[in-house]
């Protein structure tokens, strides 16, 4: 099942992968019509976001074979916090959407299939800023200002992990679930952001 379970995976998320692109702030950027106030509610929903889920999988790194404990770590919601910081904006808060995934391999494995594959639509994201007229006299930015090089290498790298790894179907079910719980996360407080703004 490990040969396939990307694919699984992917087939089983893409309608919840969809509405999430639909839902994300970061349609605007796509579109060039961002402005400043729905630029920084971005960044605040992605802190939320991945200082949420990096956390999570913070707590559960024991659960992962060593090959997969590289791909663990605060690196993108530090990111967000500098993001944040370089455009004057104070703020921390993650308490009012917390959420909680089954303390298990598979799991996790689900939490980071999602995470992993966001950073390559962060790169699409990227070159989009570029041409924003609103975004024009922002600091650097570093959660979208990642080398797209190293994000596909590492994309890369995780599935190649993924399918040197056995999983039994259950595992694989398991899989899904949490990345489908991601994902629903994903539209959640994109949902809750576009409220706002």
């Amino acid at each position: 099942m490990s040969t396939s379970i990307l694919q699984v995976l992917k087939q089983e998320t893409s309608l919840l992968h969809k509405t999430a692109e639909e839902k994300n702030l970061a349609k605007y950027i796509i579109e060039n019509s961002i402005t400043l106030e729905q630029y920084i509610a971005l960044i605040k929903q992605n802190y939320t976001l991945y200082k949420t889920l990096e956390d999570q999988l913070i707590c559960n790194k024991e659960l992962l074979p060593e090959p997969y404990q590289k791909f663990v770590s605060n690196k993108k919601s530090e990111a967000l916090k500098k993001d944040l910081s370089n455009l004057n904006v104070f703020w921390e808060d993650t308490k009012s959407l917390a959420i909680s995934f089954s303390d298990s391999f598979a799991s996790v494995i689900g939490i980071m299939y999602v995470i992993e594959g966001s950073m390559l639509g962060g790169q699409v994201i990227k070159h989009h800023i570029q041409k924003c007229q609103s975004l024009q006299g922002i600091p650097e930015q570093f959660f979208f200002g990642d080398d797209s090089k190293a994000v596909r290498l590492r994309w890369n790298q995780f599935c190649d992990t993924l399918l040197k790894s056995s999983f039994t179907e259950s595992e694989v079910r398991q899989s899904v679930l949490s990345a489908k719980k991601t994902f629903e996360y994903f539209i959640r407080v994109f949902s809750e952001t576009e409220k706002k703004v």
